[in-house]
């Protein structure tokens, strides 16, 4: 300025101002833009582990943009997304995958609340012969029943799921032996007195049931009660089928 090189400081000064606010601004722009990057991200992470639980925050972009967009988009499908990957089509229950996911957020949440859990091992008794007998397409008619009644015979909270075949599994929170034991008498119940349309009427179907039950203390629960249970139901089938064995300590099941 003494110089004469700089006749106008304060204009020099503003300029510089000007630039640094807006280099400023710039550079918050691009953090937010990045921060909602990895929150979307994120979220197809963990839709491809197969949760759906999380969605993309529409009402955080103020002015929307190509990643609103995308966002949307994933919000819209997510529904979709998780009853392809995690349901069976034929039964309409949930898949193995989805019952592990469901699972595992129902014993995290027992373990919070020191509850107790329960699992179902359940078994269409002779379903083979439904297949012998009346072919393949009336097989899968009848397990899209049996789907559905088991639907309807389980509680809310409780988790349905076919697991392969004629074999399904029901996860029941909240629930010790006796409870279990009262909702696979349901179940077997509800089966001797539905009528299954695809069916003759004469054509009754029953099913075997393994219950066990236990306090959530850890994240391995889930898969020894699905053991237990299986243990269970192969001595109901054993044991003459259209019946529900409670597992217990000492069960030998599968020496043989």
């Amino acid at each position: 300025a003494d110089a004469g090189r700089m006749p106008y400081p304060g204009e020099e000064l503003w300029t510089l101002a000007l630039y640094a606010i807006g280099v400023t601004a710039y550079a918050a722009l691009q953090g937010h833009l990045t921060k909602r990057m990895r929150n979307l991200v994120r979220v197809f992470a963990k839709a491809q582990e197969g949760d759906f639980s999380a969605q993309y925050d529409e009402a955080a972009d103020q002015m929307p943009d190509p990643v609103t967009i995308i966002g949307r988009a994933y919000n819209r499908m997510r529904a979709h997304l998780e009853a392809i990957v995690l349901t069976d089509p034929l039964s309409g229950c949930f898949n193995r995958r989805g019952l592990n996911q469901l699972a595992e957020r129902e014993v995290s949440r027992a373990i919070r609340g020191k509850k107790h859990v329960a699992v179902l091992a359940i078994d269409v008794d002779h379903f083979k012969h439904i297949n012998d007998e009346y072919g393949h397409l009336t097989g899968d008619e009848v397990i899209r029943e049996v789907g559905a009644l088991l639907r309807e015979t389980a509680r809310e909270v409780d988790v349905v799921a076919r697991i392969g075949g004629e074999e399904f599994t029901i996860l029941a929170p909240d629930s010790n032996d006796e409870g279990a034991l009262i909702l696979a008498e349901r179940v077997m119940q509800a089966f001797r007195s539905h009528r299954f349309h695809s069916l003759p009427p004469e054509r009754r179907i029953t099913t075997s049931v393994g219950v066990a039950a236990a306090p959530a203390r850890d994240d391995e629960v889930a898969k020894t009660l699905l053991a237990r249970a299986d243990e269970a139901l192969y001595v109901a089938k054993r044991s003459g089928r259209d019946r529900a064995v409670v597992w217990h300590a000492g069960m030998r099941a599968f020496d043989a």
